[in-house]
């Protein structure tokens, strides 16, 4: 890891999306991840390195060579964090900076991302709602404050000022219920932007989370199987449903049938 005088950064921190497993590089810069395989075009890997003072910084490897990553000069981002009902600000609000990572084979349409922390520290926000976090150029910032729902921003270095809006924190029940009207019973619902994940009751009520900025979700993830039946839809889009209290929400699905030989 160096600086763009070309001397080796110190006990920078690196780590890869793909290995999702954080190293720290020692007191020359240098820094060594085990890789589960080999680096070509057909499999690519990101290396993204931070130290105080320095920017987060990624760098693209679609060929076998040296892993070695400048950084810049930490540049101040700010994020100011208002409430959603009247754009006053927050005072006091903590935000906590993540780097999407690979896709994680195991869950399916469920928290289907893992998501690795970063070591970057931001203090909370002033009383104008403004959090300050150097070095940051991309990225994800989890917003949180007490009474709020917490809401997951993705940012880039343009603008250099984000708005993230936050509303206070609700419980609503809302249904979800087949296309004849059946409910859709023990059904597992992630949520963005902080991929919580609920179940809906026997008669298809979930006990929905605090919401995100102007009333929806970003997106809904519904998964649900049933002996013949296998389902995953995802509300997507820049429209997601509006969930009111009572509401229902009708889930398409389709049946899957065929056959299956297993040999050897």
């Amino acid at each position: 890891i160096l600086d763009e005088s070309g001397n080796g950064i110190g006990n920078a921190w690196v780590t890869t999306p793909q290995e999702a497993k954080p190293v720290w590089a020692d007191e020359q810069g240098y820094y060594s991840i085990p890789l589960s395989a080999e680096i070509d075009r057909w499999h690519p890997q990101g290396v993204m390195a931070w130290a105080p003072n320095y920017q987060l910084t990624y760098l693209y490897l679609s060929e076998p060579g040296p892993g070695d990553v400048t950084l810049k000069a930490a540049l101040p981002l700010n994020v100011k964090v208002l409430r959603g009902e009247d754009d006053l600000p927050i005072e006091g609000a903590s935000a906590q900076v993540l780097i999407r990572g690979s896709i994680d084979p195991n869950s399916g349409a469920i928290n289907q991302y893992s998501w690795i922390p970063t070591p970057l520290k931001v203090a909370p926000s002033n009383a104008e709602g403004i959090l300050t976090i150097p070095g940051l150029t991309f990225g994800f910032i989890l917003i949180t404050a007490p009474g709020y729902s917490e809401t997951l921003l993705r940012v880039r270095t343009t603008p250099n000022e984000w708005v993230a809006r936050l509303m206070p924190t609700k419980v609503l029940n809302t249904r979800f219920v087949l296309p004849d009207g059946s409910p859709l019973a023990s059904a597992k619902v992630s949520i963005d932007p902080a991929f919580k994940v609920v179940s809906t009751d026997a008669d298809g009520w979930l006990t929905v989370p605090a919401l995100t900025a102007n009333g929806y979700y970003n997106s809904l993830t519904v998964s649900w199987q049933d002996k013949a039946y296998l389902f995953a839809y995802y509300f997507r889009g820049p429209n997601p449903p509006y969930l009111e209290h009572g509401k229902e929400i009708v889930v398409p699905y389709r049946e899957i049938t065929g056959s299956l030989t297993i040999s050897g």
